[in-house]
């Protein structure tokens, strides 16, 4: 299954149509380095992960998304693809912090935002900041002054 996702993932980011430069995705991971992904060693386990997803899901008024947990090669801790999040049981992406990371991508592309959207722009920050808050890992404010610290624009 795993190979099918990658094979999808490889065509779809070699179509120039489907690509977008994404300016604030470095910024964004460095900044969940440095404060947000000190979570990432507090793991859960799947069942836990996807009644979360549910319930958030529902919250935001959206379709529920698959979770799926999966051996990765790399350095990566999950990704969202056609409304599937794959965590990686491999390098620590069994964790809360990296499903609301790729939930905030669900969500964004489910409630239809603007979808000449970056991936990780405005918009999307603004739903990871809430998802953040609402499950306890970081405040609004909190997030709002790393935003300003790392120049990752929040409010367009």
């Amino acid at each position: 299954m795993i190979s099918r996702y990658y094979r999808q993932f490889a065509r779809l980011a070699n179509e120039k149509s489907a690509v977008k430069k994404d300016p604030q995705r470095h910024r964004v991971y460095a900044m969940e380095r440095a404060y947000i992904g000190t979570c990432i060693d507090i793991t859960m386990s799947i069942q836990k992960l996807r009644a979360i997803c549910d319930h958030a899901c529902k919250s935001w008024g959206v379709e529920p998304c698959k979770v799926t947990a999966q051996k990765m090669k790399g350095k990566v801790f999950g990704h969202w693809f056609e409304g599937e999040i794959i965590l990686n049981q491999s390098w620590n992406g069994m964790n809360l912090t990296t499903l609301l990371h790729e939930l905030a991508h669900h969500i964004h592309d489910e409630l239809g935002i603007e979808a000449d959207e970056y991936d990780h722009g405005h918009q999307w920050v603004c739903i990871y900041a809430l998802l953040l808050d609402q499950y306890k890992i970081m405040p609004l404010a909190a997030f709002k002054a790393l935003c300003k610290k790392y120049n990752v624009t929040m409010w367009g």
